[in-house]
């Protein structure tokens, strides 16, 4: 069966925020797609809540939807067949667009990494730690996998070069080791920690 992009569908933030787009607006989206799939008759005044997503977060993820999805070619090829959406959103504008390296240092030496992310998005994606892990966990739950490859690509770049207690601080992991445990492994894998 075969979804229509036509009509509206509503999305609500766990802070009660609704966003109301287009259908191929959210398609994209695997868990919405199916969703939308498995209920045809679904109405378009029905709301559909994302739990665990801000409405800023989730207003950005729509707007990252909708610079994919507004002048796209959607043809009728939302169907049971997932084979014929990856054949599409591989061959869509979104994976063919100039790309900018990344200029990153390790250890002081400088390095470009190349992680193939359209320079748009690179811009998009140039937020503050805590709204990247926002957004990853938002396009992994809705099941956004160019959103969500793209988010933790800009993550590495982020954390490369990062020390383990700068890269703690920074996604807030504590530590479970004692003291003198993390020295026994520190001097137990010194070539890891050398510069």
């Amino acid at each position: 069966m075969s979804i229509t992009t036509s009509t509206k569908v509503t999305l609500q933030s766990d802070d009660s925020e609704q966003f109301t787009v287009d259908r191929k607006v959210v398609l994209p989206s695997g868990l919405i797609r199916e969703l939308l799939e498995d209920l045809p008759e679904l109405e378009a005044t029905m709301v559909i809540p994302i739990p665990g997503c801000s409405g800023a977060v989730l207003e950005k993820v729509l707007e990252w939807c909708e610079r994919y999805c507004d002048g796209a070619e959607i043809v009728d090829f939302y169907t049971a067949d997932e084979k014929e959406f990856t054949s599409w959103w591989v061959e869509h504008p979104a994976r063919k667009q100039e790309t900018r390296p990344y200029q990153t240092t390790h250890r002081g030496q400088e390095s470009v990494a190349n992680l193939d992310v359209p320079i748009w998005d690179s811009i998009f994606l140039d937020v503050g730690m805590d709204d990247l892990i926002d957004l990853i966990n938002a396009a992994n739950y809705l099941e956004i996998e160019v959103l969500f490859e793209r988010c933790c690509k800009t993550m590495a770049v982020k954390l490369t070069g990062k020390t383990t207690e700068e890269m703690r601080k920074i996604l807030g992991v504590v530590s479970d080791l004692a003291p003198e445990e993390e020295k026994r492994i520190r001097e137990d894998n010194e070539w890891a920690y050398s510069s």
